[in-house]
């Protein structure tokens, strides 16, 4: 068999993720240069790519087609609001889902984007307790979509036995949560010594108590900064959003 057709396929699709996407952050920040930066490293970046060379992983490819598309379509409805136009979001939203169970983090990359740039939480503390209850109301399909396909997928991993290889006590799981966080980070800044299946490694407990440490710190100093420096806030949480699926 030739496989130029399948690798043409996927080269494809995340030629098409990587032009939605770089038209909906457009749309959401109005920057061309900006946008342009960091669609080029969604394009780009090793650890996308590794997901572009490997035929067998298409759904990684096919559910960022969605996933783009989705945010396209997010930042649509809220431009104006429609019945129509929210029922684009659901159906991107449920083919993600078809194509990847990864994309139950969708919905909350939408609250997110209501928080920056879209800025429709308020800029205080009081204005984002008043108004987070009617966009999580908003989200409801959206909630009841993922929580179908998290009960679907957790059946399926279970049978299957992908979940026995995380720890199974709560600081082993802990441990695991923390040291998968450090080794995204790490790839992302690192990225080397890629392969098709990552080997379970086992860091020491100083360090996954270190690396606990740094997590919760990081993540309490952009909650702190949230109003000054929106964008840190959304794009911490966005990066530990989307991992969570994958980090036991």
């Amino acid at each position: 068999a030739r496989p130029e057709a399948l690798h043409f396929t996927s080269l494809l699709l995340h030629s098409v993720s990587a032009g939605i996407l770089l038209m909906a952050v457009h749309r959401l920040t109005g920057n061309v240069w900006l946008s342009f930066f960091s669609v080029a490293i969604f394009a780009l970046h090793p650890l996308r790519t590794e997901s572009v060379a490997w035929i067998a992983e298409r759904k990684d490819v096919l559910s960022g087609c969605c996933f783009a598309f989705g945010l396209l379509a997010y930042t649509n409805y809220v431009t104006k609001p429609t019945t129509r136009r929210y029922g684009w979001v659901i159906g991107c939203v449920v083919l993600g889902l078809m194509a990847k169970p990864m994309l139950v983090t969708l919905p909350f990359v939408f609250l997110l984007l209501d928080f920056w740039p879209l800025r429709r939480m308020g800029d205080n503390g009081s204005a984002v307790r008043a108004k987070i209850w009617p966009l999580l109301i908003e989200k409801l399909p959206l909630f009841i979509l993922i929580i179908v396909s998290c009960a679907f997928t957790y059946w399926s991993q279970k049978q299957t036995g992908a979940m026995s290889r995380w720890s199974a006590d709560l600081w082993g799981r802990a441990g695991d949560i923390a040291g998968n966080y450090g080794f995204y980070l790490f790839k992302l800044v690192v990225p080397i010594n890629r392969t098709v299946i990552y080997p379970q490694f086992h860091l020491a407990f100083p360090v996954l108590l270190l690396l606990g440490a740094g997590l919760v710190a990081a993540t309490a100093g952009v909650f702190w900064k949230a109003f000054r420096w929106p964008w840190v806030t959304v794009g911490w949480l966005w990066f530990l959003g989307m991992l969570v699926p994958v980090i036991g």
